[in-house]
């Protein structure tokens, strides 16, 4: 009987957390807006990301995304940075702008952000939206490999 008893407990808490959880994320979304409005550079990436993914039933909005992205690219938030410049490069939520991408990626790159050395290596490697500079293309490819990256280590071994 206890047995019994103890696995429907659990079914009935199971479903009460399952249901409960659904508007957490309300709550969070309306508090993490109020942070970004209020300037709060984690909450405005946070806040585009929630846009750009179109996260728990908040509709995607790619120019909404960029708006927080930017903001938060602004105080220096590393992966906000990479975000924006991947934005400006595709054109999705801002124009197409490669001088922008570069630009930002450069920021996110000197923070340390392995997927932004990586493509600002190849911007380099390329020559696209900058003068071709194989050795700097090599220098950005470098430590994003170091960083574990792998489409830069299996970049390397071709080198």
């Amino acid at each position: 009987m206890f047995q019994k008893f103890s696995k429907a407990l659990m079914f009935l808490m199971c479903l009460a957390v399952l249901f409960s959880a659904a508007p957490v994320f309300a709550i969070d979304f309306k508090d993490t807006k109020r942070k970004a409005e209020a300037g709060n550079a984690y909450a405005q990436y946070n806040l585009g990301v929630i846009y750009d993914k179109g996260y728990e039933g908040v509709k995607q909005n790619k120019s909404e995304a960029a708006k927080w992205y930017l903001k938060a690219a602004k105080q220096g938030i590393p992966e906000a940075q990479h975000n924006i410049a991947l934005m400006y490069y595709d054109g999705e939520g801002v124009p197409k702008n490669k001088s922008e991408a570069l630009k930002w990626w450069r920021r996110a790159a000197e923070q340390g952000v392995a997927e932004a050395q990586y493509n600002l290596g190849f911007l380099y490697g390329t020559g696209e939206g900058v003068k071709q500079n194989a050795p700097e293309a090599l220098r950005w490819i470098r430590k994003a490999a170091q960083q574990g990256h792998q489409k830069a280590q299996t970049l390397l071994k071709k080198w």
